[in-house]
């Protein structure tokens, strides 16, 4: 596996460094990029200092510059910078100390990430080396964490929390599998199917026996039914074969999900929570949940169109559950719903906002080269289902995991939306 990997991420960073029409910041800038998803998973202060070196590298180099703000001229880029701006312009009404207010607004320097990514991976090979590492690096968590399950090796973290926690990893770990199978079909030869299929009977079987995530389980389906749906209608034309076999691709998926008993338990318990979520006496996952998003809702209701502003959704929060008892008395800054803590923090047209920053990507023209348009759309429509029970656009690992993505697999293609006119090159 590792000399699979270890080819491929050399072929390809060589060919990319001896483009002759590119500058080397590009090189050094997409290279950056690439150590933002090695480190992400583990290495924080890491992954801030390529991101701060990714930045320096973009604006000191005059053609890349150029080049990253000419992409603000596509509305699928200058959405995400509109939510964003909307964030910072919501800190002038937060009743948050000014220090919250501005965590807020870094938070999602995330979305920086976005321009310089649809920027630099036009090239169908910078695409291929990116899903390369991204499967390199969870193929890596996900071997230890087999090896911790069978007791062959000592983990610091039971397996199922390996990669950050069972969410993330189960997240990250659907996305490869999707990403070996498209893999396989881009490198028909026997050696490699082999290495994919074995990779993606591991990533499979991890998320159905040991990451107990619910969000894994979920982005499954998502990304299976559209995988099947697309390539059913690339082959056949027709839009009811399409449906059948993106329905088909789910009940399997859902099939296999109730007759596994680690998968079906954790699927029962979730009904359990839910139905005793205002009688428990104990605090439990989904039972949380519920509770919040409820208190949410009365938040958006109290302040509709602006919200609470940039880091006073649980000062809010704090007051509203005031006069509650036990577990439901807890002061939350995250109801682990991402369009509700959107639209209580930032208001209702924040969570307007945000629905155009995410979704204008679908408009997304569908270009020769298939596979990476399918990794974009499915990472995206995998993410926008598990946002109504997480907030995974917003989280440091699957946060930077989608923008970055989605921005490079989509990067090159063309828009429906017509372009605009907020950047023009200077004549030489």
């Amino acid at each position: 596996m590792s000399l699979f990997f270890g080819n491929n991420i050399f072929m390809n960073l060589l060919s990319t460094f001896n483009a002759r029409d590119e500058p080397k910041s590009e090189f050094w800038a997409r290279l950056l990029v690439l150590g933002i998803v090695v480190t992400m998973t583990r290495a924080w202060a890491l992954t801030n200092l390529f991101e701060v070196l990714l930045v320096c590298i973009t604006f000191y180099d005059p053609s890349l510059r150029k080049k990253v703000l000419s992409s603000f001229n596509d509305v699928r880029v200058f959405a995400v910078f509109l939510f964003w701006l909307w964030i910072a312009f919501s800190m002038s009404w937060s009743g948050a100390p000014i220090m919250e207010r501005l965590d807020e607004f870094w938070s999602w320097r995330k979305l920086i990430l976005v321009p310089i990514c649809f920027t630099l991976f036009e090239r169908d090979a910078d695409k291929r080396l990116l899903m390369v590492v991204i499967v390199a690096v969870c193929s890596m968590y996900m071997v230890a964490t087999w090896l911790g399950y069978f007791n062959l090796v000592e983990l610091y973290r039971v397996p199922k929390h390996y990669l950050e926690n069972h969410a993330t990893q189960g997240v990250l770990f659907g996305a490869c599998s999707l990403f070996c199978v498209l893999l396989a079909l881009q490198n028909p030869n026997w050696k490699s199917t082999c290495l994919f299929v074995l990779l993606v009977a591991g990533f499979i079987a991890n998320i159905l026996l040991i990451s107990t995530g619910r969000s894994g389980y979920l982005f499954l389906v998502v990304i299976s039914g559209f995988s099947a749906f697309f390539w059913a209608k690339s082959q056949f034309k027709a839009r009811v074969l399409s449906l059948l076999a993106g329905f088909g691709a789910v009940c399997i998926i859902l099939a296999t999900l109730f007759i596994n008993e680690t998968t079906r338990r954790e699927i029962n318990t979730a009904f359990t929570d839910i139905e005793t979520a205002y009688t428990s006496k104990q605090l439990t996952s989904l039972g949380i949940r519920i509770v919040m998003w409820s208190n949410s809702l009365v938040l958006i209701e109290n302040k509709p169109l602006l919200g609470s502003g940039a880091g006073g959704y649980k000062y809010d929060y704090g007051a509203l559950v005031a006069d509650q008892d036990g577990w439901r008395s807890k002061v939350i800054d995250d109801p682990h719903q991402q369009y509700l803590h959107i639209a209580a923090e930032h208001g209702l047209i924040g969570l307007l906002f945000f629905i155009l920053a995410f979704s204008s990507w679908l408009f997304s023209k569908i270009p020769g080269t298939q596979i990476f348009y399918v990794a974009g759309i499915a990472v995206l429509l995998g993410t926008a289902a598990n946002g109504f029970a997480n907030g995974h656009f917003s989280a440091f690992v699957e946060g930077r995991f989608f923008w970055i993505s989605v921005a490079a697999f989509l990067a090159g293609t063309k828009s429906y939306f017509p372009s605009l006119k907020i950047y023009s090159k200077p004549e030489k």
